[in-house]
């Protein structure tokens, strides 16, 4: 877990040292975690199936970056999960492979239950015979330590289809703390 810098409480006729200012305390801390607060990014780099009118969580196998241990690919590929708490944003988005009919539609579950986070939810309409992309709005979601999100999938082609992994799109899932 990530440490949340505590701001110091200076004491009158307290002197500025080098101890003090690069403490765990000091200005040195709080920036760093300023400037690199807990995220992680993921992505999934081959096609998986989704059923048709059946949420499903997309199982994600590369990292760009997790600096807080928030995907475990082993464990749970498809989850992140928070590891230091506050209001994080989050955003996905499911390349679909070629369909005719139907809708398209990316969600972000949090804990697994619902049918998508209020305002997580983005539907497309299929156009005729032509690959799209399903991408879910930037929303901020409080989370407690152990709390986890999943990017789902939502298709109604009347049969399975595929997400795409070609020409560098790729179901990808992003998380980053934005405040306590």
């Amino acid at each position: 877990m990530a440490t949340v810098p505590v701001p110091r409480t200076w004491v009158p006729n307290e002197f500025v040292t080098d101890t003090i200012m690069n403490g765990s305390t000091g200005i040195r801390d709080a920036m760093n975690f300023l400037l690199d607060p807990p995220g992680c990014q993921v992505l999934r780099s081959t096609a998986q199936s989704i059923p048709n009118a059946t949420i499903t969580a997309i199982s994600f196998d590369q990292e760009d970056f997790d600096n807080d241990n928030i995907h475990n690919p082993a464990s749970n590929p498809s989850r992140m999960t928070c590891v230091t708490p506050g209001r994080y944003l989050c955003a996905g988005s499911i390349p679909y492979d070629v369909g005719t009919t139907g809708v398209r539609e990316a969600r972000i579950l949090k804990n697994g239950v619902g049918t998508g986070i209020n305002g997580s939810r983005y539907l497309i309409s299929a156009p005729g015979g032509a690959a799209m992309v399903a991408s879910t709005p930037v929303i901020e979601v409080a989370l407690l330590a152990g709390d986890f999100l999943e990017l789902v999938a939502f298709q109604t082609n009347g049969g399975a289809l595929t997400t795409t992994a070609i020409n560098s799109v790729f179901p990808i899932f992003r998380m980053r703390r934005a405040g306590p």
